[in-house]
């Protein structure tokens, strides 16, 4: 059985450009993942200083900031999951 060359590179280069597509797809929407989630954990900061009755950008207990901050992790941690780029 004779291989035809041009099909097979045509097919790989069809290919490359389809797994390229996907991959700026990803890009765009991690990142605007990542930026939602990054407004998510400042509002989120930001609601739990008006309930301490603090200015937004407060220093959080302990507790507070750490629960917010695994939080964020694991939304972004999901993202990347989500849409990978490599």
């Amino acid at each position: 059985m004779k291989i035809n060359k041009k099909l097979i590179i045509k097919v790989l280069k069809k290919e490359r450009a389809k797994e390229g597509a996907i991959r700026k797809r990803n890009e765009y929407l991690l990142e605007e993942c990542l930026h939602q989630a990054h407004h998510a954990y400042k509002k989120d900061w930001s609601g739990a200083c008006e309930g301490l009755g603090k200015e937004e950008d407060c220093d959080l207990p302990t507790s507070t900031s750490e629960r917010l901050n695994r939080l964020f992790k694991e939304r972004r941690d999901e993202y990347f999951r989500k849409y990978p780029v490599d």
